[in-house]
């Protein structure tokens, strides 16, 4: 496999690519390249180039003038995953796994019983660690196109954002394990009732590890949300949108 980095839009066509540090290192002190071997890059918005390492030392990598290859195609079913903010290491576990799976968005939520808060420069210092994360997976997936990565400090902030009401192509699901239908049910009733590739924007909700707070359930129902479940056992908050993702990509989306 053609060793791949990511540099970010617009990437100068016919010019020479210094790198920053921290690609030149993974080039040249990680892979081990040297001058002539090829490397594609991606510039995070779909697009794909082909180039080759042009010079190398101790100081500095050059790639050389890079040509453009493709453009990534356009996903049938855009998913956003609002994913409750939580403890340890579980975020860039869900933030790895969502990218390499093909969510387009990923919104970090300050749920009400969230017990890892986030501000100031500590927010920022994890969301620049979170963004590299998920850099990271679309380099090692052959993804080229990263998602985009936001915080909302509420359920309620996250709503506003939206537009008035989930529509049959725009719907909103909540896992919810105290839900009367399952979500494998709820996208084959989906896909029997409506041609492919609908929905076409999906946005799924995912409390964190004790669950949304019933205040927030009920909020999140008055906008139109769906409760769907996933089957008899509970999962944990980093395993449950995981394997929603899965089920609604291989439903709706490209994972075929």
């Amino acid at each position: 496999m053609i060793p791949r980095i990511y540099l970010p839009a617009p990437v100068p066509v016919g010019e020479a690519l210094p790198l920053a540090a921290d690609a030149a290192h993974y080039l040249r002190d990680v892979l081990r390249l040297r001058v002539g071997d090829p490397v594609q890059v991606f510039d995070g918005v779909g697009g794909r180039f082909t180039s080759a390492v042009h010079h190398l030392d101790k100081r500095a990598v050059t790639l050389a003038p890079a040509t453009h290859s493709g453009q990534a195609a356009v996903a049938p079913c855009r998913l956003t995953l609002v994913q409750a903010l939580a403890t340890g290491d579980k975020l860039d576990w869900v933030i790895e796994k969502a990218t390499e799976t093909g969510v387009q968005a990923i919104c970090l939520l300050a749920a009400e019983r969230s017990t890892l808060r986030l501000a100031g420069e500590r927010l920022t210092r994890r969301l620049e660690h979170w963004r590299r994360l998920a850099e990271a997976a679309c380099r090692q997936c052959g993804r080229d196109d990263l998602p985009g990565l936001s915080t909302a400090p509420s359920l309620a902030a996250w709503l506003a954002t939206r537009a008035p009401g989930p529509t049959a192509d725009s719907p909103l699901l909540v896992l919810d394990p105290l839900a009367t239908t399952s979500l494998g049910q709820w996208a084959a009733g989906e896909a029997a009732a409506k041609p492919p590739p609908r929905p076409r924007d999906l946005a799924l909700l995912v409390g964190p590890e004790s669950g949304l707070g019933p205040a927030e359930s009920a909020l999140a129902a008055s906008h139109g949300a769906i409760a769907v479940h996933l089957g008899p056992r509970v999962l944990r908050t980093e395993t449950a949108g995981l394997v929603a993702i899965s089920i609604l990509q291989s439903r709706f989306g490209d994972l075929q």
